[in-house]
């Protein structure tokens, strides 16, 4: 028992420490990645700033552009090449780790057949015994107990063959990141090769803002024609509204003017008798909501479109409402 609870603590303790290594390489490259690309961009900006004057010639300053790109394309392959060197030391302390962990794993089969071989032995001597003796019941425990421990060995061999396939795909995965950066440095050299072939990609590039810059505009065009419509549909509605209403207030009116005549005539006939009989309850007209409470106050179709846009947020860079086509 003391040799089974020294082999857990040394698989539980190799474990750990293999999730520590895993989880210092993860946060290593993030943090170097980010800092050496934050270091890139604050020298290519101030060199950018510090060289630039708008007194120069445009075909000088292309050029002294083209030789700023060039030089920022070599300093990324000096970077890029820092990375493969340290992406190779850090495989080459990998492999390290999965032959340890092999042989731990061989350290373990070794021990698993050993153990097997003991509860075979241990196993057949229960037998004998228990041909000998009638104390079955006891023996069978025992064979359980032991049936016990071996599916808890089985299941920590099977734990550390999981984690050395993970050590694998993970080795799989660093290899992957080590051709796409020979990939990247191969363009690279490319263009720096061929200043034309960088032309051509920032004019392509300008092309393509170009036709989202389009795209957005057509989009808060058909945005600001959807208000427009329903600002319409909006004083259609309550032009309507007014109609009905005025309708409604004037058949009220009417019918009040005919209940006072026809009260005032049983009045007249039945005079102080009839003055405790309960009356009809007067109709209320319906209010429409007046100028100040609609959305819109006292604007017109126009000054409603211009207010919902307002709403929207959708403004020029001066705040004011854009002026597009189909508007």
């Amino acid at each position: 028992m003391t040799t089974k609870k020294t082999t857990r603590t040394k698989e539980t303790v190799s474990s750990v420490s293999l999730k520590d290594r895993t989880n210092d390489f993860s946060r290593s490259m993030s943090s170097k990645g980010t800092e050496e690309l934050e270091e890139e961009e604050a020298d290519s900006e101030r060199s950018f700033e510090s060289d630039w004057s708008r007194d120069e010639n445009p075909y000088d300053a292309s050029n002294s552009f083209l030789t700023k790109i060039i030089k920022t394309h070599k300093k990324a392959m000096e970077t890029s090449e820092d990375e493969r060197r340290r992406l190779k030391e850090l495989l080459f302390k990998a492999e390290d780790r999965c032959e340890e962990l092999l042989e731990m794993n061989e350290h373990l089969e070794r021990e698993f057949e050993k153990k097997e071989k003991q509860f075979r032995l241990k196993m057949e001597e229960e037998k004998t015994k228990g041909k000998q003796f009638p104390e079955r019941e006891k023996m069978e425990i025992r064979e359980r107990k032991l049936e016990s421990e071996l599916a808890a060995v089985k299941t920590m061999n099977e734990s550390l063959e999981r984690q050395v396939l993970s050590l694998k795909i993970r080795e799989r995965e660093r290899e992957d990141v080590l051709t796409k950066l020979r990939d990247e440095t191969a363009q690279m050299k490319k263009s720096s090769n061929n200043p034309q072939v960088l032309r051509d990609e920032i004019r392509s590039e300008e092309q393509k803002e170009q036709q989202t810059l389009a795209v957005i505009a057509e989009t808060y065009a058909i945005e600001i024609r959807k208000l427009k419509e329903k600002v319409e549909m909006y004083e259609k509605a309550r032009m309507r509204e007014k109609a009905f209403g005025f309708q409604q207030k004037h058949q009220q009116q009417q019918q009040r003017e005919k209940q006072q005549q026809y009260f005032s005539f049983e009045e007249s006939e039945d005079g102080e008798e009839n003055d405790d009989e309960p009356r009809p309850p007067l109709t209320v007209a319906k209010r429409l909501p007046s100028e100040s409470e609609s959305p819109f106050g006292t604007l017109n179709s126009e000054g409603r479109v211009k207010a919902a846009i307002v709403r929207l947020g959708i403004l020029d860079d001066n705040g004011d409402v854009p002026k597009m086509r189909n508007f």
